[in-house]
């Protein structure tokens, strides 16, 4: 209805003409028709006129407003502040990268590939490996091509974060923990505690952080166990708010790149460590110290799955003052960048904790220490702490041995190395062997079957080659009872491969060229 209609249906009812004193006498029930007639006809027309009249004035003060609040903003930001701020991205998790820069080196490939990586460009092994968003998968199936291994990934920006929860999380590690590893080199990645944990219980954050997942969120408002392990971390670092992995997992360098699988039982290509350990005596160790508890230690090792490990001491009666246990332990730690200590002191009646303290392996320090013990939330406790002598040694051939080592001595001959043999295993391009100084070619032939699952009776058939890549490449025979490290140190740019002499009479004419 116009404007001018809407006008005259105004005058029409309220117009002076039809006004009249007698007016008041009009019927109630007369009344109330009019009234309702000329709601229907002037309070609609009224209110879409008024309506008009807002959007239109609405309309004209918009650009005004915008420009206004644009100014206002642009003046609210310091540059120099901003500059400060770290900026992430959350994303949603797509699936783990399956073209990540050295995904891997364990392939299906023969010995025409030792030497070298190769990145399987197929299609993935699992629903959870997938591109990390829609345009970048229709630009990748547009150009396919090989990926450069030592290429970065250009199409994965490193301010992005996607987030996973816990379950799924455990399932990722489970099953593909090597390309978790390498997804998370380039990309963040956070889990979260699952949504049945109604009673805001935490998990184990070592399982992630052992798997390369960078954020790592936890119910703050639980102080227990997994909030203890998430404390010592950082307070090992002097709380910086954030810990570089280790190096296995991002160092191309290392010897170990792209081949460390947190699951394993043992680790190629990292030391392991021999920690012994004393718990000699404890002071004030409950709250409450004239309370008769009958207190025990319990030693926790942390750390990856084949790491972990629970020992306790005998039972101390009646006494929480001055208990005295004296129990020395001894624990084998595969992984230990990645290891805690923990001890829990509980009563042995009722099984409850009187104190605990978690420590970073690599923050233990050797000799005799007073470690000060904390309450079961983690809070200082006073004057409680615990007597105890800790001694962490490199792993080694033989026993172990207290003390500096000359050059020479027998320690240093059974210090462990690693070696490096090519075309052994079919699904994997080298091997890596522990030697030491006095390990001959016999013995690292028996390694390199056992490793490629040959019988060992077989190793008259096989022999370790060295050879040096040039134009012409040399090759040499190394002999049974030589001395395969310092071989593999004499010449640097030289190469160890494993090769099988056949019967037929090529075979032995090759053989007896380069001896």
């Amino acid at each position: 209805m116009s404007n001018q209609s809407a006008g005259s249906s105004l005058t029409e009812y309220f117009s002076d003409e039809d006004y009249d004193e007698d007016d008041e006498d009009i019927d109630e029930k007369e009344l109330h028709k009019i009234l309702n007639s000329m709601e229907e006809k002037v309070g609609r027309t009224s209110l879409s006129f008024y309506q008009s009249l807002r959007r239109s004035d609405g309309d004209g003060d918009a650009g005004g407003s915008i420009k206004h609040a644009n100014r206002k903003r642009s003046n609210q930001i310091a540059r120099e502040l901003s500059d400060m701020v770290t900026y992430v991205q959350a994303i949603k998790f797509r699936g783990l990268n399956p073209l990540s820069p050295r995904s891997s080196v364990k392939h299906a490939g023969g010995a025409g590939s030792a030497g070298r990586h190769v990145t399987d460009t197929s299609a993935p092994a699992s629903s959870f490996e997938s591109s990390e968003s829609s345009d970048i998968a229709q630009s990748q199936s547009a150009t396919p091509r090989a990926r450069c291994l030592n290429a970065p990934a250009v199409h994965h920006p490193c301010y992005r974060c996607s987030s996973i929860n816990e379950a799924m999380g455990r399932k990722i590690c489970r099953k593909h923990p090597l390309a978790l590893i390498a997804h998370t080199e380039t990309q963040l990645v956070r889990t979260y505690p699952a949504g049945l944990r109604i009673d805001s219980s935490n998990f184990d954050p070592v399982t992630f952080w052992s798997c390369g997942v960078q954020l790592v969120a936890l119910n703050y408002q639980t102080e227990d166990a997994a909030m203890a392990v998430n404390a010592a971390m950082f307070e090992g670092h002097g709380c910086a708010g954030y810990v570089r992995k280790p190096h296995v997992m991002w160092d191309p360098g290392h010897i170990a790149y792209r081949r460390f699988n947190p699951m394993d039982k043992e680790f190629d290509g990292i030391h392991a460590a021999h920690l012994t350990l004393a718990v000699i005596s404890g002071q004030y160790v409950a709250e409450n110290v004239y309370s008769f508890y009958n207190a025990f230690v319990e030693v926790e090792i942390l750390g990856v799955p084949a790491d972990c490990k629970k020992i306790r001491t005998k039972v101390a009666r009646r006494n929480a003052l001055n208990p005295v246990w004296n129990e020395t332990f001894n624990f084998k730690i595969n992984f230990p960048e990645l290891a805690f200590v923990r001890f829990e002191i509980y009563d042995a009646d009722t099984n409850y904790m009187l104190s605990q303290r978690v420590i970073p392996l690599h923050c233990l320090r050797p000799g005799y220490r007073h470690v000060r013990l904390r309450s079961p939330t983690n809070q200082p406790l006073n004057m409680a702490s615990l007597l105890i002598f800790s001694r962490c040694s490199e792993e080694s051939a033989g026993e172990s041995w207290r003390g500096d080592a000359e050059p020479g001595s027998p320690r240093q001959r059974r210090r462990i190395h690693f070696l490096v043999v090519y075309a052994v295993a079919r699904h994997e391009p080298y091997s890596i062997l522990k030697v030491t100084q006095d390990t001959t070619a016999n013995e690292a032939i028996a390694q390199c079957l056992s490793k490629g699952g040959v019988c060992r009776s077989a190793r008259g058939s096989y022999v370790l080659v060295e050879e040096v890549a040039s134009r012409a490449p040399t090759q040499r025979v190394l002999g049974p009872h030589e001395r395969v490290l310092r071989a593999a140190t004499a010449r640097p740019a030289a190469r160890l491969l494993l090769k099988r002499v056949g019967d037929d009479p090529s075979s032995r004419a090759w053989l007896t060229s380069i001896r």
